[in-house]
């Protein structure tokens, strides 16, 4: 239960400058892919591994790290750009290493803080703080690394959106959740008669279906937004018994 005092938030993670350049002096000269190559050749060269023989030195791991992210270079339209800030999409360490990044601004921010709730979802999260001190939050987030700055949205009306769960907050201080629905939303989904496989039709139903069930948190909006939904299988031309 919230006192009124406190407030919803969300805060919201943006990367900030350039993050590619285009390499003007590779152009022409030599592909990306064949560059990558030479960097990790000259690389390996230098890798020394340690007195076992058996594990790489923590120094080659940040050489192998270096080439992998500070020195990965990319084509697009035919120009060579080299990545300059964050970490490359699909990589397998670009997860791990935002991880680290969230957690330790997580303890940059959170001592002068301490909110009442803290949870985050990827780079995005909600959090419940006093209201005189949601602003201090929303700073020292932003001021722990240069390149890295974070929006904020607080609740609006007693609603905010996290991010496609919609939190109302009560008179008495409670939370009960439900779908957020974009206002631009026409209703137009995948047609009952449109050619494409039975199953794709199956999972769609399922997966709204579910979003109901998991999202609200009380039996009046779920039957509200199960009653929506149905309407809006009806004008797409699905058959009543095929959401049972």
């Amino acid at each position: 239960m919230l006192h009124d005092e406190m407030v919803l938030g969300a805060i919201l993670i943006h990367c900030t400058g350039q993050t590619a350049s285009f390499t003007d002096s590779l152009r022409d000269k030599v592909s990306c892919k064949l560059l990558n190559k030479r960097y990790l050749f000259r690389y390996l060269v230098n890798w020394k591994l340690n007195t076992t023989g058996m594990n790489p030195s923590t120094e080659s791991f940040l050489i192998l790290h270096r080439f992998g992210w500070v020195k990965m270079k990319f084509s697009f339209s035919g120009q060579c750009y080299q990545q300059l800030k964050g970490s490359p999409m699909r990589s397998p360490i670009s997860g791990f290493l935002a991880e680290a990044v969230m957690q330790k601004l997580e303890s940059i921010a959170h001592p002068d803080v301490k909110p009442k709730l803290w949870l985050r979802y990827n780079d995005d999260a909600f959090v419940i703080v006093k209201k005189e001190l949601f602003d201090l939050l929303h700073k020292n987030l932003n001021s722990a690394f240069p390149g890295i700055k974070f929006t904020s949205e607080t609740e609006a009306d007693g609603q905010l959106p996290f991010p496609d769960v919609l939190v109302h907050r009560k008179i008495d201080g409670s939370l009960h959740t439900s779908v957020v629905r974009k206002q631009a939303f026409s209703e137009i989904i995948l047609h009952f008669e449109s050619n494409h496989p039975i199953f794709r039709k199956r999972s769609f139903v399922y997966s709204l279906l579910n979003r109901a069930k998991t999202y609200c948190s009380d039996e009046e909006t779920y039957r509200a937004e199960i009653k929506y939904l149905f309407n809006v299988f009806s004008k797409n031309g699905y058959p009543r018994d095929f959401a049972h």
